[in-house]
This record gives structure tokens, C-alpha cells and sequence, in this order.
């Protein structure tokens, strides 16, 4: 039934539930916002395993769907943390991991170019890993939410990303050195 639905709908219905979800958080009602927040979690899996084929002014339009998600999310977040939650440093929180996911999410992106993935197509073995942490990430900052500490989710997205980031930067290490060996060995 998914593979009949356009790109640009999936897309639409994604941002929608992500503002929802920001919208709910920032007013206070955070498990209205965590629940919120699972939907775009599941029109995300739902259109990578469905594979749409997108030309290239697709894959940029779902790349910012993706980014522009997990950013109202994180901000939505950051509100509920800076105006409901005691700690201090929240906006330092809100900050890092909304910086964090941008980072993540660009870095998937100049993968999958520089690598050559085909939206769609199976791909090499470390597209999981690509998806996963995109998905953890959500995944964490809905069920944050939804407990009502919206701080600590922040932290946890923020030092996931970071972790994220380190362990692309060794994959595509360990790949660029298995090309070179290769080139050079013969």
C-alpha cells in the first residue's frame, strides 16, 4: 500500500507530525509531543523500507524532510526543558544536540553521494548503521518526551550524535584505506 503513496506526501505527513510533536512539547504537554514524535519515526522506516525512487531534487527534499524532523523536534525539546524542567544549562543542551543532529544528518547525506548509494536500493552494509542512528536518536527523544525529561533527552541526542559522527568518521577512514591499499597493492 506505501509503495502507491507519493514521496512528497510521506514527506509532508513527517514534518506535520514533527512540528505536532515540537508544537505539544513547547506548550508543555510533553506525552502528547512524545507521541507525536513516534509518528515521524515511523513514516521515516516506513518510506526507507518502502525504497521510493527519488531523482536528485527527491533525495535533497528528503534529506531536508529528515533534518527539518529531527530539528523541530530537538527544538520543541529544548523549549519544554528551558521553561518546565529545573536544570540549568538547558539551552546549552538544546543547542549542542540540535547542532549534533545537523551535523549527523549532513554527514548522511555527503555519504550516501560521495559512496554512491541508490535511494532505494539495498546498498552497501553501512546504510543500517545510517538509518539506525537516525532512528535511535528519534526514538530517544520521543520516549524522553513522553517521561517528561525533555533535559536529559537532549544530552543523550547530543552525545549520540557525537558518537555518531566518530564512528562514520572511522568507517569512511577504514574504507578510504581499504581503497588506497587496494589501488596500491595491485
Amino acid at each position: 500500500m506505501l509503495h502507491r503513496v507519493p514521496s512528497i506526501a510521506l514527506d509532508l505527513l513527517t514534518l506535520t507530525a514533527a512540528v505536532a510533536a515540537a508544537g505539544f512539547a513547547s506548550g508543555g504537554w510533553f506525552v502528547v509531543g512524545g507521541v507525536f514524535a513516534l509518528f515521524p519515526l515511523a513514516l521515516l522506516a516506513a518510506e526507507d523500507r518502502v525504497g521510493t525512487e527519488r531523482d536528485v531534487l527527491g533525495r535533497f527534499s528528503g534529506a531536508l524532510v529528515r533534518v527539518g524532523a529531527l530539528a523541530a523536534v530537538a527544538i520543541g525539546m529544548a523549549v519544554y526543558a528551558i521553561r518546565f524542567e529545573k536544570e540549568s544549562g538547558a539551552e546549552f543542551a538544546g543547542a549542542l544536540a540540535l547542532a549534533g543532529l545537523l551535523v549527523v544528518a549532513y554527514a548522511r547525506v555527503r555519504s550516501e553521494a560521495s559512496l554512491g548509494r541508490k535511494e532505494g536500493g539495498g546498498g552497501p552494509a553501512w546504510h543500517a548503521l545510517l538509518l539506525i542512528e537516525e532512528f535511535l536518536m528519534l526514538a530517544v527523544m520521543a520516549i524522553t518526551m513522553v517521561v517528561g525529561q525533555c533535559f536529559w533527552g537532549l544530552w543523550t541526542v547530543a552525545a549520540l550524535s557525537g558518537l555518531a559522527i566518530l564512528v562514520r568518521l572511522v568507517l569512511l577512514r577504514g574504507m578510504a584505506a581499504g581503497q588506497t591499499a587496494t589501488s596500491s597493492g595491485g
